[in-house]
C-alpha cells in the first residue's frame, strides 16, 4: 500500500500541471456540492422522528396551531364600538401590510358557554358518580329547597342576569352548579374571556385577535419578511399600542440563533486551535499548515453529503 501512494506522490510531482487540473476539478466538484446543501435553520429538525413525534406534529398542523397568531391593542377606557372599530382597522391593516402571509382573521368570536351548558344538562347523569347522588338527595330537603330558591331570587337581581336566567330556568335547585363550578369553564390558564363576542385579556385591558400564517412555518425566509412587515405596522400604530406573538417569531428567532451560534462556536474553535499551535510552535505560520488540512476535509465531507444527502440540520453542522 505504501509502495502505491509513494508512486501516486512520485507521479504527481513530475506532472505538477495535472496535479492542479485535478484538483482544480476536485475543489469545483466539492463546491457544486456543497452549494447544494439546504441547512435545516428549524430547531426542530433535529428532534427524532419518531412515531409519537410524528403523530404529535400532525395534531399542530391539523389544527393549525403552529401556524396562529395572536394580536393585541390596548383596550383601557374604551368602549364596545371604539375597540371593535379598532380591531377591524388593524385586521385590515394587517391583511393589507403583510401581502397575504396573513389569512383568517377572526376579531369576533362567538361564545360558547351557553352551548357547553345546555350539553352538559343534557347529559348531565353521566357526569354523576356515588358521590354526586348523595349530595343531590341532601338538596332536595324542604330546608335546602327554600335556601336555593332565597340564592337564586338574588341572583336574577344581579348583573349577570342575562346569562344566569338561562341556566337558573334549567336549574333553579342548584342540583348541578357545584359540578359546574368543578369545571369552572371561564377560569382557564390562558387569562382570556370573551365580552360580547371580542376576546380580552382577564384584565380587560388589551383587546385579542387572531390570523393564521398562510405559509408552512419551516419557511423562515416568509417568517423573517413577515416579522418585518409586522414590525413596521407595530411602529405605525403605536398609538393603538398594536403588539402581536406567535410561533412564526419563535421558528425565526431560534433559526437567526442558531445561524449566530454557529459563526460564533466556528470562529471561537478555530481562533482557540490557531492560539494554542502558536503558542506551542512559536511561530504564526505553521499553524495554519495543520489547519488547513482540517478545514478542506470538513469541505469535502460537506461537499460529498450534498451529493447524498442534501439537507441537514445548521445544529448539527454547528455540533461537528
Amino acid at each position: 500500500m505504501s509502495k502505491i501512494f509513494s508512486y501516486i506522490v512520485q507521479f504527481f510531482n513530475r506532472n505538477i500541471l495535472i496535479y492542479f487540473i485535478l484538483l482544480f476539478v476536485i475543489i469545483c466538484t466539492l463546491y457544486f456540492g456543497f452549494r447544494k446543501l439546504n441547512l435545516d435553520e428549524n430547531i426542530y429538525g433535529i428532534f427524532p422522528k419518531g412515531q409519537e413525534f410524528q403523530e404529535f406534529n400532525n395534531v399542530l398542523k391539523e389544527n393549525h396551531l403552529n401556524k396562529q397568531i395572536i394580536f393585541s391593542i390596548d383596550a383601557q377606557g374604551k368602549d364596545y364600538d371604539s375597540i371593535y372599530s379598532e380591531l377591524k382597522t388593524v385586521s385590515d391593516a394587517i391583511l393589507e401590510s403583510t401581502d397575504s402571509n396573513v389569512v383568517d382573521m377572526r376579531i369576533f368570536w362567538e361564545d360558547q358557554e351557553e352551548h357547553v351548558l345546555n350539553h352538559y344538562y343534557k347529559y348531565y347523569p353521566a357526569f354523576l358518580n356515588y358521590d354526586d347522588y348523595n349530595i343531590i338527595k341532601s338538596k332536595l330537603d324542604p330546608d335546602s329547597i327554600n335556601r336555593s330558591i332565597a340564592e337564586v331570587s338574588k341572583q336574577i337581581s344581579s348583573v349577570n342576569s342575562i346569562f344566569l336566567g338561562k341556566v337558573l330556568a334549567k336549574d333553579p335547585l342548584g342540583l348541578m352548579w357545584y359540578k359546574i363550578k368543578s369545571m369552572n369553564p371561564k377560569m382557564d390558564s390562558n387569562n382570556i374571556e370573551i365580552e360580547d363576542g371580542i376576546l380580552f385579556t382577564r384584565d380587560r385591558k388589551r383587546a385579542v385577535f387572531t390570523g393564521l400564517l398562510s405559509y408552512e412555518l419551516e419557511d423562515n425566509e416568509s417568517n423573517k419578511t413577515l416579522n418585518t412587515k409586522l414590525i413596521d405596522l407595530k411602529n405605525k400604530l403605536k398609538y393603538l399600542d398594536f403588539d402581536y406573538f406567535g410561533t412564526f417569531l419563535i421558528s425565526y428567532e431560534n433559526a437567526r440563533q442558531v445561524k449566530d451560534d454557529t459563526f460564533l462556536t466556528l470562529l471561537v474553535s478555530l481562533g482557540l486551535i490557531l492560539l494554542l499551535l502558536i503558542i506551542y510552535y512559536r511561530s504564526i505560520f505553521t499553524p495554519i499548515f495543520f489547519i488547513l488540512p482540517a478545514m478542506f476535509s470538513g469541505f469535502c465531507g460537506l461537499g460529498i453529503l450534498g451529493f447524498i444527502n442534501p439537507n441537514i440540520s445548521a445544529i448539527s453542522v454547528a455540533t461537528s
